[in-house]
């Protein structure tokens, strides 16, 4: 959040950045199964067309992506 400036959006439930927030955001890069993803700047944030839909503004930058080390969890897994 340090990074873009990002703050909580209580009525998304999302990261709420500005658009020299946005300007800042680096692609994220991950592997899965030995392959190498990128995640874009472009592709870390909620379509903006769809904003009102999730009870957001119009016009705002919500972000998808945030910090996970923080929220327990279980990962499963199933192998076919």
């Amino acid at each position: 959040m340090t990074a873009t400036g990002a703050t909580s959006d209580a009525s998304t439930g999302l990261l709420k950045i500005s658009n020299d927030g946005f300007k800042k955001l680096k692609s994220l890069f991950f592997n899965i199964g030995g392959e190498r993803h990128e995640l874009t700047p472009n592709a870390q944030i909620w379509p903006r067309a769809l904003n009102t839909a999730i009870g957001g503004q119009a016009g705002s930058i919500y972000l998808v992506v945030a910090d996970v080390r923080n929220i327990p969890f279980t990962l499963e897994t199933t192998k076919s």
